[in-house]
């Protein structure tokens, strides 16, 4: 016969099993829940995020993922689109407004507090002989670009960085290889033209730079390490 004690701890054991093991399920087997959902103009693609779009705390990240569904068959799984701590902006604060630029072209971005009189251009160009799945550049805005075809390029407005200009891409090849992360800084308060960033997908990862700045992406900004493009179609 149990005393009340060994019951108590049963029952207290019990309950702390229960509560691990849906914080496991929660965190590790449950689908996340989707949130967000939009489809291209002619319903090829249909893109949905998850995550948790507010802004994290103090010791955790909040992480938006992002899922691609082409004609009803998911192509592309989880993968990152946003993440930040009690620091850095949230999702839902970064990017107020999306909208489809092209068929496999979506950008999320919010409106300046002062109206822009002018754009920067972005060339996207795949230099190799796959398809690239999925792309994501990063700069004011986001932009993901879905089954980029081998060795060809396209061109989309921007919105202007006047300050301190960022461009960050990653993705994946049709295949499942990954296209790995790189990000460039760029000193664009040296600089009054609207520029032009390229951003350059090869065999060996991906290139970002401009032909009218240098860039940087290790040392400071007076010491770039990315020497001007010759032209962003070469």
């Amino acid at each position: 016969m149990k005393t009340p004690h060994k019951f108590a701890t049963l029952v207290i054991s019990l309950a702390v099993m229960s509560l691990v093991g849906m914080t496991i399920y929660q965190l590790f087997l449950k689908s996340p829940s989707v949130w967000f959902s939009t489809s291209s103009p002619n319903r090829i693609y249909t893109v949905q995020l998850t995550g948790n779009k507010g802004r994290g705390g103090f010791l955790f990240y909040n992480t938006v993922r992002f899922n691609v569904i082409r004609n009803g068959q998911t192509i592309v799984r989880g993968a990152h689109a946003h993440s930040g701590d009690f620091m850095d902006i949230s999702f839902e604060l970064a990017y107020t407004k999306n909208a489809w630029l092209h068929e496999n072209v979506i950008r999320f971005w919010r409106e300046p507090n002062v109206p822009e009189t002018r754009s920067d251009t972005l060339f996207i160009s795949n230099r190799t002989d796959k398809v690239i799945k999925y792309l994501k550049v990063k700069g004011r805005e986001m932009f993901l670009v879905f089954e980029i075809q081998p060795r060809s390029s396209l061109k989309l407005s921007a919105s202007h960085q006047p300050y301190a200009g960022w461009v960050e891409s990653e993705g994946e090849f049709i295949d499942g290889q990954p296209i790995r992360w790189n990000g460039v800084n760029f000193a664009t308060d040296r600089v009054s033209l609207p520029l032009q960033f390229c951003v350059s997908i090869t065999d060996t990862g991906v290139e970002i730079e401009s032909p009218e700045i240098e860039g940087y992406n290790s040392g400071s900004v007076d010491q770039p390490n990315i020497p001007k493009a010759i032209n962003c179609m070469k």
